[in-house]
């Protein structure tokens, strides 16, 4: 059990030796006051918050200032002497006694550009590049005197400082210096609001009249003469002293100079009636021989007239004219005469056909359908016994024909000029007459062949009958 006297003993020595940073050491030897004396990392004995060095222990401090050489902003002069407080120490600063702003080297009521670096001038011209309007070009050119060096001038003449729109393009240099879209729709550089000629380029103008060539009535005439008033130039009007703007029918001509102003085609066939009334469209209206009312290239009949210009048969001839139009079925009146029992051109004779239209008849007396070609007769429709076919060369035998199959009878059959020249292969006869030999038997030796048993058997039967 501890006595109260040794109690109270050791509060009054507490008490009596303080440690106002509460390292443990007490304040009357504690090496560094108000920070931990147990914190030394290069072991130097010198806490590291007091140590001017902290991690090197031999604490280099060439010029003496109390600042480790490694982190002496001014080496060889007391980094502590700062009488202007710019936190660069006097013997490293060139404006011991003023502040360097923009921190150029260049004392502020020296600085020529100041907030930059006074140092940085490529042309040599003395100016510093920020501050120098041409940076790379020395004599600093700036013809309109706006401030901008020409090579970068935005508006070449005139103050590139002017921009009430704000939109980067001088007022000078700018279609729409107060808009800043610069709405242009027909991109002519005329800002819309004040485009004379909308959709078109107003900057063309040949006659000079201010008036642009697209919007202009006389584009080549200064004073625009239009003596009708149609807004058309007198020298391209098309209809003087009328309205050329007036045009029912758009076919390009004004109404009061065309012919047929509610007619798009006019009058195709210039016969000097408009298409919408003209009677007979391709042809002359005015032409009408018979007088009936139907122009003469329209009418059925032009040489006899005829109001109701009848034609029953549909032939195109009317009834007037045609000598049969009784039957829609017989076309005639056609102007030329066929082969087909009619009156075609109405001349009182049928069938009086050109003769190179007609056919080549040849008689053909034996009626195998091919006749003779040395007689012959040119006709609509074939004679009795004649034929289309030529080149029968026996007219009286009908065996005889330029189709018909060679046999061994003595007549040429195929009309090829021949007479039983080639009928063995045919199964001709081999008798005299028939050219073949006992190699190729005909049809003759072949038959005999046949009988031959027959006849032989007769006679032996004879023989019986008849004894000797």
């Amino acid at each position: 059990m501890t006595s109260p006297l040794l109690l109270l003993l050791l509060v009054t020595t507490a008490q009596a030796t303080p440690d106002a940073d509460g390292d443990g050491v007490c304040d009357a030897v504690d090496a560094c006051p108000g920070y931990d004396d147990n914190l030394d990392q290069d072991l130097d004995g010198r806490p590291d918050d007091c140590d001017i060095c902290p991690l090197l222990p031999l604490n280099p401090d060439a010029d003496g200032d109390g600042v480790c050489d490694p982190v002496d902003a001014c080496p060889g002069y007391d980094d502590l002497a700062d009488a202007d407080g710019d936190g660069i120490p006097d013997g490293c600063d060139n404006c011991p006694l003023e502040p360097d702003s923009d921190y150029d080297g260049i004392c502020d009521t020296l600085d020529i550009c100041p907030g930059y670096d006074d140092n940085l001038d490529q042309d040599g011209d003395g100016d510093p590049d920020d501050c120098d309007l041409c940076p790379q070009l020395p004599l600093n050119p700036d013809a309109d005197g706006d401030g901008i060096c020409d090579p970068v001038d935005a508006c070449p003449g005139y103050d590139d400082n002017l921009d009430m729109d704000g939109d980067g393009e001088p007022d000078d240099c700018d279609i729409c210096p107060q808009l800043p879209l610069n709405p242009d729709a027909d991109g002519d550089t005329v800002c819309d609001p004040n485009d004379v000629c909308d959709g078109y380029d107003d900057t063309l103008d040949a006659d000079g009249d201010g008036n642009p060539d697209d919007c202009d009535p006389c584009p080549l005439l200064p004073l625009d003469p239009d003596a009708d008033g149609d807004g058309v130039c007198d020298p391209v009007d098309q209809c003087p002293g009328y309205d050329d703007t007036l045009d029912a029918d758009g076919d390009g001509y004004p109404d009061d100079c065309d012919p047929c102003p509610n007619d798009v085609s006019d009058d195709s066939d210039g016969d000097g009636i408009c298409d919408s009334a003209d009677l007979c469209p391709g042809g002359d209206d005015y032409l009408d021989a018979d007088g009936d009312g139907t122009p003469d290239d329209c009418d059925n009949c032009p040489d006899v007239a005829d109001a109701d210009q009848t034609d029953d048969d549909g032939d195109g001839f009317g009834v007037p004219c045609d000598c049969n139009d009784d039957s829609a079925d017989v076309a005639v009146n056609t102007g030329a005469e066929v082969c087909d029992g009619e009156d075609n051109d109405c001349d009182g004779v049928t069938d009086n056909t050109p003769a190179d239209l007609q056919t080549t008849w040849y008689r053909d007396a034996d009626g195998d359908g091919y006749g003779d070609t040395d007689e012959s007769v040119v006709t609509c429709f074939p004679p009795v016994s004649h034929s289309d076919e030529p080149g029968d060369c026996d007219d009286t035998n009908p065996t005889a024909r330029p189709d018909g199959e060679e046999v061994c009878d003595g007549v040429d059959n195929d009309c090829d000029g021949d007479i039983d020249g080639k009928t063995c292969a045919k199964g001709g006869k081999a008798d005299t007459g028939c050219g073949c030999d006992a190699a190729h038997p005909g049809g003759s030796l072949l038959l005999l062949s046949f009988f031959l048993p027959f006849l032989l058997g007769r006679r032996r039967v004879g023989a019986h009958s008849h004894p000797e």
